[in-house]
């Protein structure tokens, strides 16, 4: 590892499946290498209010244990846990990570994982057609692997 102590996960709404699955991943990974998982570090980011990130992770850093990783929920939710962590003179990656979740042009280069959207969009009409033909009628659920991506700067 990197020498965090402490991880924090600004998720989302957890009646969301997809945000409740990445929040159960963060702490399926954290407590993995012996980190604490909730509580203090967990906040729930509601969709269309990222900017409530800001006070989040400015809340964090005073706290007695500051973070110092950062799981975002989506791209809005990474630019303000960013800009957080600027205004309190921290810097990315040298003094706290932050980890994006789908990709955005950042000013700072930043760890993300990558939807694959194309596979997702090939799967969703592939599950419609066969509706529309009859070969499947109950619902389906399909999981397809992320991709994480990481900066040359944050090697």
């Amino acid at each position: 590892g990197r020498g965090h102590t402490a991880g924090a996960q600004l998720a989302g709404p957890q009646d969301v499946p997809t945000a409740r699955d990445k929040l159960l991943g963060y702490q399926d990974a954290l407590l993995s290498v012996g980190m604490a998982a909730e509580g203090e570090y967990v906040r729930i980011v509601p969709f269309g209010r990222e900017e409530a990130v800001e006070g989040f992770v400015t809340g964090m850093l005073k706290g007695p244990t500051p973070p110092t990783g950062f799981f975002c929920v989506n791209p809005r939710a990474t630019v303000f846990c960013l800009r957080a962590l600027h205004r309190a003179g921290l810097r990315v990656p040298e003094d706290a990570e932050v980890v994006g979740y789908d990709d955005l042009e950042l000013p700072v280069p930043v760890p993300t994982v990558r939807q694959p959207t194309y596979r997702l969009g090939e799967a969703a009409v592939q599950m419609l057609l066969d509706r529309i033909e009859g070969r499947r009628t109950e619902p389906l659920k399909v999981f397809l692997d992320p991709e994480v991506v990481i900066p040359e700067e944050n090697r």
